[in-house]
């Protein structure tokens, strides 16, 4: 059965406990086998000093592009299914976790829901998840302040180090 994929988002994965890489790579793999959705674009991978939280291991990150005929509830759902289905263990905000998914934009919608914030309440904050977003999509408008991608990083006061690695997942 073919789904009509009407609805764009950009999901930031990352993983800083056991095989980070491999880690990412699984869920990767989960969303193109989705059969809601359709995969088109994955960022390289990035190495990143932790966020918040700093007395922790380095994070692997990257962001796919995804076409989906779910609602980002619907998503939602999916991506916390994924979470468990890959082991997330998270002990504390913004701590160690071997798998972490976060839903960046969900087509330019502004959601303000009790379990959904979009776009993600800290991504024009975060110098690792702007780098994998203009790397994969440099114009996509930021829906809450009308500015691209390309220019979030540009001016993003985050310091922390952000290494692109140079292999990829696909």
């Amino acid at each position: 059965m073919v789904h009509s994929t009407n609805n764009i988002a950009f999901i930031g994965i990352g993983s800083n406990v056991g095989d980070r890489r491999q880690a990412c790579m699984n869920a990767v793999q989960t969303f193109e086998l989705w059969e809601c959705g359709s995969l088109t674009r994955v960022s390289s991978l990035y190495e990143s000093e932790p966020w918040g939280y700093e007395a922790q291991e380095w994070f692997i990150n990257c962001v796919i592009k995804i076409a989906i005929s779910e609602d980002a509830f619907g998503l939602l759902a999916f991506m916390q299914a994924v979470e468990q289905k890959l082991g997330k263990q998270k002990e504390f905000r913004w701590g160690p976790r071997t798998i972490d998914l976060d839903l960046l934009f969900f087509n330019q919608s502004i959601i303000d829901a009790p379990n959904l914030k979009v776009p993600h309440p800290h991504l024009h904050e975060r110098r690792f998840v702007l780098e994998a977003l203009a790397e994969i999509e440099p114009a996509w408008m930021h829906p809450a302040l009308n500015q691209p991608v390309s220019h979030l990083l540009q001016n993003v006061q985050d310091t922390k180090k952000v290494c692109k690695l140079m292999e990829t997942l696909r």
